[in-house]
């Protein structure tokens, strides 16, 4: 199941309570987007906001709230800045940031909503003492809004991620996964052998070990990404076919040559399948203008051009 950042919220209140710092509102050239986020508490901060002189200030504000608001059950305090003016950015744009402190009087109620799972949106009131709540069908999430006088700000649980399955646990493969971490994809990493993998899992990856190709290929999203890069040419020839069987995916990239896509294809053709249907395969894959054949190498361009393919739109930055 995705992390939400409640999973996170309540993972860092381990060592006492915490802030977390939202944006709910930017305007003009900001570095982040409204519901980019940061967690601070004892033992430091994780996450961002943008960097730099408005990330000081943000937690320089949290740890007073730390100390200085324990009493306050769902304390909350919205901040707001001129980035030009107020902290000597180029940006030059508008940010309100939401500061919210979470402890034991907020656990329970956090520990109910991180069991729903992350399919909802949440809402609350930008002032102290009402706890989150599901927000209705009409809510708009990630979003500052008005109603009835009072700011509301709804946000999903967890951000949209891309489904995309890795077919193969080898150097370029596990290059990938550490170039893709932080990135909004969900990934399944399948390998024949568990013991191919990395001991633990990385954050946001499951790892399936099988040999039953049709299982790993039937059980992605019928929208998923599919890269293919296994030691063997005859498995990945035997993945392509399997998903290009079932039809419905959001891409198919295949590691290798130009030559390799080629006989790829002349063989596709002979179990079946249309010159539409292997058109459909991306090979090579990544940047065409990376023409590094390293494992890193390789992983930066795959990243990148996933990125630009379906990850989200770039903000502007410091």
């Amino acid at each position: 199941m995705m992390r939400s950042w409640i999973d996170e919220v309540l993972e860092k209140m381990d060592g006492g309570a915490v802030v977390r710092a939202v944006v709910v509102d930017a305007r003009g050239s900001c570095p982040r987007d409204t519901g980019a986020a940061m967690l601070v508490g004892a033992g430091g901060s994780s996450g961002t906001i943008g960097g730099g002189a408005l990330e000081h200030a943000i937690t320089e504000q949290a740890r007073f709230v730390i100390e200085e608001n324990a009493g306050l059950a769902w304390f909350r305090h919205e901040t707001r800045f001129q980035l030009g003016p107020e902290l000597n950015q180029c940006c030059g744009g508008a940010m309100s940031v939401l500061l919210e402190r979470y402890g034991e009087s907020e656990r329970s109620t956090l520990q109910v909503l991180a069991q729903i799972g992350t399919g909802v949106v949440v809402q609350r009131p930008l002032t102290t003492g009402t706890p989150l709540a599901i927000a209705n069908c009409g809510s708009v999430t990630g979003l500052s809004r008005e109603t009835f006088g009072v700011a509301i700000f709804a946000e999903p649980l967890a951000m949209p991620r891309q489904s995309l399955v890795i077919y193969g646990a080898g150097h370029v493969a596990r290059a990938v996964v550490r170039a893709l971490e932080g990135l909004p994809f969900e990934i399944t990493w399948a390998d024949e052998e568990a013991g191919r993998f990395p001991v633990a899992a990385p954050i946001g990856v499951t790892m399936l070990a099988t040999s039953d190709i049709d299982r790993a290929v039937n059980a992605a999203r019928m929208d998923a990404l599919h890269l293919v890069m296994t030691r063997s040419h005859a498995l990945d020839e035997a993945i392509v076919a399997a998903i290009l069987r079932r039809g419905a995916f959001g891409y198919l990239g295949l590691i290798g040559s130009a030559t390799k896509k080629a006989r790829f294809r002349q063989r596709l053709a002979k179990a079946g399948f249309t010159d539409a249907d292997t058109g459909r395969m991306i090979c090579p894959i990544g940047l065409a203008e990376l023409r590094g054949k390293s494992p890193a190498e390789i992983a930066i361009g795959v990243a990148a051009d996933l990125l630009r393919r379906f990850g989200s739109q770039p903000s502007n930055s410091d």
